[in-house]
């Protein structure tokens, strides 16, 4: 059939907005003991609710009309906990701790979460009038360490007898300092507790014993998270090289190794931004690259001597992989889309290098628009969607994304930006954003953008710029003290860093000194990055799209600037979902969420959909029709 030629932007596809929640679910966390593989997953049409499955060849949902979940530190992770086949999670409803096998509830603490266990050991963290973090026993409810700002990765040994975990505190995260701690245990309690690893400038995390007892960790002493093991009371760097063999552990568990029964470690590892698969023989310590097709990995678990773990690559959903060390052959267990895309609709990541402040590189992934079905006018560039990942401190993969196809398949070119302060390329790398936040990730967004129109990739007049939570702040940043972008969208963005000081969750509580400056001292500065305190210069629309229940950036935050915005004339558009939290987890909002973006869009651009909606998914204040 012969290519209907069309404008960029307009282009039917078949990735709707319905297919995309009716058919797709997220999968979370995985666990496996000698029985069973046990992982959780994510149902937008199901309210959103995180189910548990047991896997023994087919699949049995557990723990109906459950929702499997915690909310330490409100990001959560690490809600599973497999032991000795005692099945044992927290309710999201009461955010109690329960065993499915016994049947029963194992906690009744009303102001008490629970997260990242290891047989009765836990993090807990308690809300009364201040916020305390610790490690509990629950099977005493006494706590058993305390003193610290944070806990995690409690892990203990295969005889019982020793406990590792590890700790840090303000104003640093646990990617900037932490320590990891080894102690006894007797009789329930925790006694002589040493530091082994960590302090000031090292992030320990992925803690875990292999089978024979040898604690084995992840440290970024080298400058890359590499792995350790801890013997004769040393730790040893079993591959030494420049890549990150984790990532930032903003949520409780998610494995990035295992150990197989020939004594090697199965794990992941990224070089550049881009994830894969090894195999660490730790006495000889060389790695082989497994030479799979897998760009994203994580939740790596054993079970039956095979290796399961929750992996993509650029045409591959994310999907619960069984890999075969023996073979080095693997299959796809589950995908997490039914959605069906053959080869020739999918735009695949492109490594895209763009000129950093200070003389430095950044890096992105950069995806042409695609539809076989489709060209666009002769001598017409398409528009430019900008994506500014969370965090800060995070990365984008370089995976099959539905959401990255909504937007190709339609027409647009996506770049999706790893601005300075990203992890997956070092500890320089994420250090680069310290004090800068505001201004190397807005400039290496802008940067990336501009690289793509001298290659003749993008129509500079038609540049977008989209984020949520710090991306969101990037993305209000970039419209209010740059002119190089047209319109954008802000998913649960910062629009107030002064507010944010004020008015966030404990983990997070002193994330931004380091990002910005310290509060109240650096208040001058912390006022001057904020785009609330600047809407004179903001003359792009803006669509704002926030989760009422909120807790890590409020409901306050896109509110205040969505009332300054109309005020000055400014188009707008907001919708603030109800039942949402810092992330949409609901079909009918993620529908709405999309939906409304590309409606956006459509008006900013001037193009007509071949599909317009019957009723405008929402209202943009001040924007002629």
């Amino acid at each position: 059939m012969m290519a209907i030629i069309a404008t960029f932007g307009s282009w039917v596809s078949p990735i709707t907005t319905d297919s995309i929640v009716q058919e797709t679910i997220s999968f979370y966390e995985m666990q496996a003991d000698e029985n069973a593989l046990y992982w959780t997953e994510l149902h937008p049409n199901d309210k959103g609710r995180i189910a548990l499955v047991r896997y023994d060849g087919k699949e049995t949902p557990l723990a109906d009309e459950v929702s499997i979940r915690t909310r330490v530190h409100e990001y959560g992770g690490g809600a599973l906990c497999i032991d000795q086949g005692d099945v044992i999670y927290s309710n999201d409803e009461d955010s109690q701790l329960y065993s499915l096998t016994r049947g029963g509830k194992l906690t009744d603490e009303p102001n008490m979460r629970y997260a990242d266990g290891s047989g009765n050991i836990w993090v807990a963290e308690i809300h009364d009038n201040d916020v305390e973090n610790c490690l509990v026993n629950i099977e005493t409810g006494e706590k058993v360490a305390s003193g610290h700002d944070f806990y995690s990765c409690p892990r203990i040994s295969p005889d019982g007898k020793r406990l590792a975990y590890v700790t840090w505190d303000f104003p640093y995260m646990q990617w900037d300092s932490s320590t990891l701690w080894l102690a006894e245990i007797h009789d329930g309690k925790l006694q002589n507790p040493q530091a082994i690893s960590g302090g000031p400038d090292e992030s320990v995390c992925q803690v875990q014993w292999s089978p024979s007892g040898q604690l084995h960790f992840v440290s970024d002493k080298t400058g890359f998270w590499n792995l350790y093991r801890y013997r004769d009371g040393q730790a040893e760097n079993l591959c030494e090289m420049e890549a990150e063999f984790t990532f930032p552990p903003w949520v409780f568990g998610r494995p990035c190794y295992t150990f197989v029964s020939d004594g090697s470690i199965i794990c992941m590892y990224a070089v550049k931004g881009i994830d894969h698969l090894g195999r660490i023989n730790p006495e000889k310590k060389t790695l082989e690259d497994l030479q799979q097709p897998f760009t994203a990995i994580h939740n790596l678990v054993t079970y039956q001597d095979k290796v399961y773990f929750f992996g993509a690559s650029q045409t591959l959903p994310n999907s619960i992989i069984c890999f075969d060390p023996k073979s080095n052959t693997f299959e796809v267990v589950k995908q997490s889309s039914k959605v069906a895309i053959t080869e020739e609709w999918i735009s695949k990541g492109e490594v895209l290098e763009y000129p950093s402040m200070n003389g430095k590189v950044g890096y992105a992934f950069y995806y042409p628009p695609k539809n076989p079905n489709y060209k666009a006018p002769e001598g017409e560039k398409p528009p430019l969607i900008v994506k500014s990942h969370g965090g800060p401190t995070a990365r984008s993969y370089s995976q099959f994304s539905l959401e990255i196809q909504y937007w190709t398949s339609r027409g647009f070119a996506l770049v999706d930006v790893n601005y300075g302060g990203s992890t997956g390329y070092g500890r320089e790398y994420f250090k680069r954003l310290e004090g800068a936040w505001g201004i190397l990730d807005v400039e290496d967004c802008i940067s990336a953008a501009k690289t793509l129109v001298d290659k003749g990739l993008a129509d500079p007049s038609k540049l977008l710029i989209r984020g949520g939570s710090a991306g969101g702040y990037t993305t209000l940043a970039a419209l209010t003290f740059h002119d190089v972008f047209v319109a954008g969208t802000s998913y649960y963005g910062v629009s107030d860093l002064e507010l944010l000081y004020e008015d966030t969750h404990k983990f997070e509580a002193q994330y931004t000194d380091r990002l910005v400056a310290s509060y109240p001292d650096g208040v001058a500065l912390i006022r001057e990055r904020s785009p609330i305190n600047h809407v004179e210069k903001i003359s792009a629309p803006i669509l704002l799209l926030q989760g009422e229940e909120d807790k890590i950036v409020p409901p306050n935050q896109a509110f205040k600037i969505y009332d300054a915005l109309e005020e000055k004339g400014t188009p707008v558009g907001m919708i603030l979902f109800e039942g949402e939290g810092h992330g949409f987890r609901q079909a009918p909002n993620i529908k709405r969420a999309l939906d409304a973006e590309l409606y956006f869009y459509s008006k900013v651009l001037g193009f007509e959909l071949a599909e317009p909606f019957q009723t405008p998914p929402v209202e943009i204040v001040g924007l002629n029709p």
